[in-house]
């Protein structure tokens, strides 16, 4: 049985929210893996080389360390959910520009191009919408667009 590593900043036994409840629902859909659960901020080099082998599903990862998404982009399969705009400090463009008076340019930040190049190696990225994934793709030019 091949597994599947889910990551999240928080899963529904700890957080109460509209992702959390959404993974959970895809965790529970699955009856033909063996699935492993991670916090993103527990992920480090040596837990991705003990799940080399399996294919890894990011979701909420504001707490992913960004020496370990490098390491995931080198070295892992992994598909990302896409729940907000995780490109954007504020996690919203609109929040972005009601905020600081001007449009978003968090991709243009150290921490921007590293979830950029995060983004661009994953296999899939999954949207909420089409309309959430043409605001995405006019702010994220990821060197491989492979988005569902």
């Amino acid at each position: 049985m091949k597994r599947l590593v889910f990551v999240a900043d928080y899963f529904s036994n700890q957080v109460k929210g509209g992702a959390e409840f959404t993974t959970d629902s895809l965790i529970e859909f699955n009856n033909t893996h063996e699935i492993v659960k991670i916090n993103s901020q527990s992920v480090t080099p040596g837990i991705i080389d003990k799940y080399r082998d399996c294919h890894w599903i990011v979701g909420n990862f504001s707490l992913l360390n960004d020496k370990v998404k490098v390491h995931f982009c080198k070295n892992l399969s992994y598909s990302i959910i896409e729940y907000d705009y995780k490109f954007c400090k504020f996690r919203s463009t609109m929040k972005h520009k009601a905020a600081e008076g001007k449009e978003c340019d968090c991709t243009q930040t150290f921490e921007g191009k590293i979830n950029s190049a995060f983004y661009g190696y994953a296999q899939k990225i999954w949207f909420m919408s089409e309309s959430q994934r043409e605001v995405f793709l006019s702010f994220v030019k990821p060197a491989v667009t492979n988005s569902s």
